[in-house]
């Protein structure tokens, strides 16, 4: 069973003239919380957090739109192919989707079996980790920090110097052109904003990213601002997906037709899957999805059980580089996403259904150092493993991982 944990007490931030027994409290009530992350983060490796303090239903509402209300000649302005970031749109046509990419759910599978043909039932728009959105963000930390430091001008701040240029995996975002369309025949003014809340969710969910981190170093055994430096400029994505699926009546006029290859879903006990079994390969996954359900996770015993919608939740799992780096203390699990969900709703389209989620990976800074001896020499207890793994930087896992995961 995937527990739901309520993380309000993570938010929870101590003063420095507060009172020591003060300060004890709240310490033990983040305590009570890692415990719970802990347990999830050995077990099932998924989990789900409550009283997050983020409104959900705006970035699925916004998904929608952009899905829906856009065509697909409107969508393939902002393709994805154009974009040296390889962000922005990828329709299920263009056939780059691609999880259903492993033979087997082991771990000997992860990234390393690609089957060809199988291709993800589904249409995305990612939007990833922006230079002039973390400047102004990183800007405002060292204010906050040092309030009385000069701050140098952008154009005073060199390539090399500067934590915002130096990334690798930072770029620029692909948007729909919200004056055009707003003033086109017919008009779509309902896209006007489009941007401004999309980029306003990312943000939150950044943050929301760093405070469910200082829960998992509290679980480990470290001082839970162990990855707070980790995360000040992290390689982070967000995608946007909108699964295609075929209600009951429709599957049945296609009974007793034949597919095509690339048509063809990929099938996993006897169900047509969006998104094949796979691992996330980064730090962590913050998952917001809609009332039709989908997500299904793989249990220890190799059963698949589902991850269904609670209302105000989000879904949250760990990585392939955070079981590195807990040198597979924690773990990073296999899931899929199923085309035969258990509720149901209902899009624009007549016979057609449509799931719509938004998972957000955080994957670090870029050269922050996947180093599982640092993080053993500074838990709170007396045994210390030997690692498993090399040390590499969180950029190069990353690029390494999406390089063979996009072959």
């Amino acid at each position: 069973m995937i527990p739901v944990i309520d993380i309000s007490p993570l938010f929870d931030i101590a003063t420095g003239d507060e009172e020591t027994q003060r300060k004890e409290e709240r310490l033990q009530a983040k305590k009570k919380i890692a415990l719970k992350l802990h347990d999830a983060c050995t077990n099932t490796g998924f989990f789900y957090v409550k009283n997050h303090g983020i409104k959900i239903d705006k970035i699925l509402s916004r998904s929608k739109q952009f899905f829906e209300d856009l065509s697909y000649e409107e969508k393939i302005e902002v393709d994805a192919v154009k974009n040296p970031m390889f962000r922005g749109y990828i329709s299920e046509k263009a056939g780059l989707h691609k999880c259903s990419d492993f033979t087997d759910s082991t771990d000997e599978a992860k990234c390393e079996k690609p089957l060809e043909g199988k291709k993800d039932k589904k249409e995305s728009f990612t939007v990833g980790a922006n230079a002039a959105i973390n400047r102004y963000e990183h800007k405002e930390r060292q204010e906050k920090i040092c309030p009385k430091t000069e701050q140098k001008s952008e154009n005073e701040v060199s390539e090399v110097t500067d934590p915002i240029k130096a990334s690798k995996m930072l770029g620029q975002n692909s948007w729909p052109d919200e004056t055009t369309l707003s003033n086109q025949n017919p008009p779509k003014p309902q896209i006007v904003g489009f941007r401004a809340d999309v980029e306003s969710y990312w943000w939150e969910m950044l943050q929301l990213s760093r405070v469910i981190a200082k829960g998992l170093a509290i679980s480990l055994g470290l001082d839970e601002t162990f990855f707070d430096s980790a995360l000040t400029n992290p390689c982070a994505q967000m995608v946007m997906l909108r699964y295609n699926m075929d209600d009951e009546d429709e599957k049945e006029k296609k009974s007793g037709k034949q597919e095509t290859e690339g048509a063809k879903l990929e099938k996993e006990g006897g169900k047509d899957m969006g998104c094949g079994a796979h691992t996330d390969c980064g730090f962590l996954t913050i998952l917001a999805q809609d009332s039709i359900g989908g997500l299904e996770v793989q249990q220890t015993n190799g059963v698949w059980v589902a991850a269904p919608p609670i209302d105000g939740t989000f879904v949250v799992n760990l990585g392939d580089m955070m079981q590195r780096w807990s040198n597979d203390r924690y773990k990073s699990t296999w899931h899929r996403v199923s085309l035969s969900p258990t509720s149901s709703s209902s899009s624009s389209s007549p016979g057609k259904r449509a799931r719509f989620s938004v998972p957000f990976f955080c994957n670090c800074n870029y050269d922050t150092p996947i180093d599982c001896q640092k993080l053993f020499s500074e838990q709170n207890n007396d045994k210390k493993p030997e690692s498993k793994y090399d040390n590499i930087s969180a950029g190069d896992y990353i690029v390494e991982k999406l390089g063979l995961m996009r072959k």
